[in-house]
């Protein structure tokens, strides 16, 4: 079906009030669906604009976790280097040298 303008129609013939009721509902439908899709990618981006943040919160946490045992294995060489090999109780935090 193809839509032409008023001066495109000399001998043209009308539809009749159900056949343009129908092509009202269509267009109905095409809007409301599309309303629906749209609200759909809107959500669809703030769901990947959330998980970006979180993939980047996620990221910043390993990071302080590398940072930390970078600072536990140089105390570790550090008391190894007073204390030699050992085994350490973590209730009492006493040493058992080895």
């Amino acid at each position: 079906m193809k839509q032409k303008n008023s001066k495109d129609m000399k001998n043209s013939k009308k539809l009749s009030p159900s056949e343009i009721e129908k092509i009202k509902s269509f267009i109905s439908k095409y809007s409301n669906l599309n309303d629906k899709v749209l609200s759909v990618e809107k959500r669809l981006n703030s769901l990947e604009e959330e998980k970006i943040k979180i993939m980047n919160e996620s990221k910043s946490l390993h990071e302080e976790i590398n940072k930390v045992r970078k600072q536990e294995d140089s105390f570790r060489n550090k008391l190894l280097t007073k204390y030699g090999e050992f085994e350490l109780n973590l209730e009492t935090f006493e040493i058992k040298q080895s």
